[in-house]
C-alpha cells in the first residue's frame, strides 16, 4: 500500500510540472511587453491615420477645328499652354479643399471639311460637369473658369 500511494503522489507532482511549465505568468492590470508600467485601456492602441481625399479634375476640348491652342490652369501646374489636335483631354488630382481651375481654346487651322464648325471646353470634378462653354464661330477664343470647392 505504501508503494501504490508513493507511485500515486509520483505520478501527480509530475503532471502538475509539466502542466506548470506550460502555463505564462499574467498580472492584473496588464503591464506593457517591457515589463514597465501599466497599460491603460482608457482609448484605442493605434487609431487608424486619416485618409486623404482626392478630387479628380478632367479638362476637355472638344470640336471641329484642326488645330487649337489650350491653356490651362490649376493650383498645382499654374498656367500651360499646348498647340493640339482635337479632342483634347487631361487630367490631375488634388486634395485641396478649393481649386481656381480655368481652360480656354482658341482656334488655329480650322477644319474646312466641316460643314458646322463649333468648339466646346469642359471641366469635369470627379465625373460631375462643373463649367462648360462653347461657340459655333470659326475664330472664336471659348473660355470656362471657376472655384471649385468641396
Amino acid at each position: 500500500m505504501r508503494y501504490l500511494v508513493g507511485v500515486i503522489v509520483t505520478a501527480v507532482s509530475t503532471v502538475s510540472a509539466v502542466s506548470i511549465a506550460g502555463c505564462q505568468q499574467t498580472t492584473y492590470p496588464p503591464r506593457y511587453p517591457d515589463g514597465g508600467g501599466y497599460v491603460n485601456p482608457t482609448g484605442p492602441s493605434n487609431p487608424a491615420p486619416p485618409s486623404t481625399v482626392y478630387d479628380v479634375v478632367e479638362y476637355r476640348v472638344t470640336g471641329t477645328p484642326a488645330s487649337v491652342i489650350v491653356r490651362y490652369s490649376n493650383s498645382q501646374d499654374g498656367l500651360v499652354q499646348v498647340t493640339t489636335s482635337l479632342p483634347f483631354v487631361i487630367s490631375f488630382r488634388s486634395n485641396q479643399p478649393s481649386v481656381f481651375l480655368s481652360l480656354d481654346a482658341l482656334p488655329v487651322q480650322t477644319n474646312f471639311n466641316s460643314l458646322y464648325p463649333f468648339m466646346a471646353v469642359q471641366i469635369f470634378v470627379n465625373g460631375n460637369l462643373f463649367r462648360e462653354a462653347s461657340s459655333a464661330n470659326i475664330g472664336a477664343l471659348v473660355s470656362v473658369n471657376g472655384t471649385w470647392r468641396r
